[in-house]
């Protein structure tokens, strides 16, 4: 990636217009993902498919109604990458809202929502602190990927996550099946889970 590229690039809070083009790159994303192919069954695919647009959009949508961190990294007016954080303000996991669990019911089925909630509480269980949120998706459109516009979602995330809030933040990649990644902002352990790294 070279400085001029680097110029055009911008992280930013998104806005509700936004929304519709970050679940279409969070889709693509995330269609051939190991852990939503294994939750929410890839043998017919066109059900797979309607289930994932589900998935994502309705945790789009809750993301956006408890004012959590949608992240969109901008090149000039194009909107190439997004990141999803989620904080331990608001219920997860088998805490989940009811009206949350409902929906997702509707579009994904029964077995897919449980499977989504014991995501997050495998993950709640191994985060050192009430303090961390979830980094729930991170993507980038696919023509722009492997240009190293990911780091630049990363930091980008990260800084723009800083300038908001006065807690210094950890980033952290579990390398567990199911592939979690979580935000910090308390000092952090090693643990035989996890791969920890001050950003």
């Amino acid at each position: 990636m070279d400085n001029n590229t680097l110029e055009t690039l911008r992280a930013v809070y998104l806005t509700a217009e936004d929304l519709r083009v970050a679940a279409s790159i969070l889709y693509n994303a995330y269609h051939d993902d190991p852990y939503f192919i294994e939750v929410l069954g890839k043998q017919d695919i066109q059900q797979y498919e309607q289930k994932l647009r589900a998935a994502i959009r309705e945790e789009l949508n809750e993301l956006w109604q408890q004012e959590q961190a949608l992240i969109g990294l901008f090149d000039q007016e194009r909107l190439i990458g997004v990141a999803c954080v989620i904080t331990q303000q608001i219920p997860l996991g088998e805490c989940r809202y009811w009206h949350w669990r409902l929906k997702m019911v509707m579009g994904t089925g029964w077995k897919s929502t449980q499977g989504l909630m014991e995501k997050e509480s495998c993950i709640l269980e191994h985060l050192p602190s009430d303090k961390c949120g979830i980094l729930q998706f991170i993507a980038l459109v696919p023509n722009e990927q492997k240009k190293g516009y990911g780091s630049a979602v990363s930091r980008g995330g990260t800084e723009l996550v800083r300038r908001t809030t006065t807690a210094r933040w950890y980033w952290c990649i579990c390398d567990s099946p199911i592939s979690p990644c979580c935000v910090c902002s308390t000092r952090i352990c090693q643990s035989s889970r996890s791969e920890y790294w001050s950003s």
